[in-house]
């Protein structure tokens, strides 16, 4: 039994050199016969693609996996240490990570030594590709595509939101169903501020594919952000729907939702939903505070607010505790750290509180 980490590829080349056949001059993988005579122990590097996205006009994803980690170049990357998160529920892409960046350096070999497919109809011009290139979209695993739709983080994390739109729009124009594409516009005006724009791509997204959970999600926020709660709460709910084990992010959202909708009790079923997932998560604590403070349970709300906590939210809620108590000392105690947190989060460019 082999239990380093191999590859299907190498089943084949196993059995030909077990039975003594020749091995063709083209074959993927290679013999695991070495590790049956223990001339060989460590994990061989994995890499995958799906051609599934080219149904859509795009380019295939692609994966590598190696050392306890795995790396997803796609439109949005994902990137997973196996190790403590076998089942890839945490993504800790950052587009500046060292390792990220070696990753993409083993895709880009990796794909050099293989042969180039041959190009998608429906392809970007010449003069569209150097533009996303220069906005930092299109890194050394892409440049061999000309179908890939950009990471839009990238150039929105430059202050170059305009750029990255007016060149996924190009991309738009030859395909305007592609989902992909959609969802990736909508989630630039969505970082712009433009959520009513945003809304409309979304939309467009999840009626290309409507059990997708992530533009369902991005929908909800961009709704939720226009004052349309009964849109969000659909679009929030639909994005559970499709994926149960969704983030917490999207329960606390809804929960937040029905919150303005004075549904109470929907409201504390996905805030504590939240936290079965991550009991510490200080969002689904604010919302399940703000929910008990609304019934009346003060002692409940305000142990669950961590008085050292760094949250100008949280402390406006245990203003409301407090107060509910009759402490009006403690009530305004805490109303004072409120505005000192603000006041240091404007000073700073950090948010305030709540969803971001």
């Amino acid at each position: 039994m082999v239990d380093s980490q191999v590859r299907t590829t190498d089943i084949l080349p196993t059995v030909l050199e077990l039975v003594g056949a020749a091995r063709p001059e083209k074959l993927d993988g290679e013999s695991l016969v070495p590790y049956f005579d223990g001339t060989q122990s460590g994990s061989r590097i994995v890499f995958g693609e799906t051609d599934y996205p080219l149904h859509f006009g795009w380019a295939p994803l692609r994966a590598v996996r190696a050392d306890g980690l795995k790396f997803i170049q796609a439109p949005r990357p994902e990137f997973y240490e196996l190790q403590t998160d076998p089942g890839e529920l945490k993504n800790r892409y950052a587009p500046w990570d060292a390792t990220v960046q070696r990753f993409r350096k083993m895709l880009a070999d990796f794909r050099a030594q293989m042969q180039k497919p041959a190009p998608s109809e429906a392809t970007v011009g010449t003069g569209t590709l150097d533009e996303l290139k220069a906005l930092g979209y299109l890194g050394a695993a892409d440049a061999g595509s000309a179908t890939n739709v950009p990471e839009p983080s990238l150039s929105a994390e430059e202050g170059r939101v305009g750029e990255a739109r007016s060149g996924l729009e190009k991309v738009l124009e030859l395909d305007a169903n592609s989902e992909t594409a959609l969802l990736q516009v909508g989630e630039l005006e969505l970082h712009a501020g433009n959520y009513e724009k945003a809304a409309e791509y979304l939309k467009r997204a999840r009626e290309v594919r409507p059990n997708d959970a992530t533009a369902a999600f991005y929908e909800g926020q961009a709704l939720e952000k226009t004052g349309n709660l009964e849109g969000a709460r659909e679009a929030l709910e639909a994005s559970l729907k499709s994926a149960p084990q969704a983030s917490v992010e999207t329960r606390v959202l809804l929960g937040r939702v029905y919150l303005q909708l004075k549904n109470l009790k929907a409201a504390e079923d996905q805030f504590e939903a939240g936290l079965l997932v991550e009991p510490q998560n200080l969002e689904a604590r604010i919302g399940l505070a703000r929910v008990q403070v609304s019934d009346g349970r003060f002692s409940d709300a305000l142990a669950l607010l961590p008085e050292q906590s760094k949250s100008a939210e949280a402390f406006e809620v245990r203003a409301q505790a407090y107060a509910g108590l009759g402490k009006k000392v403690e009530a305004e105690r805490a109303r004072r750290r409120a505005v000192e947190l603000k006041a240091g989060a404007r000073g700073s460019g950090r948010p305030e509180s709540g969803l971001h």
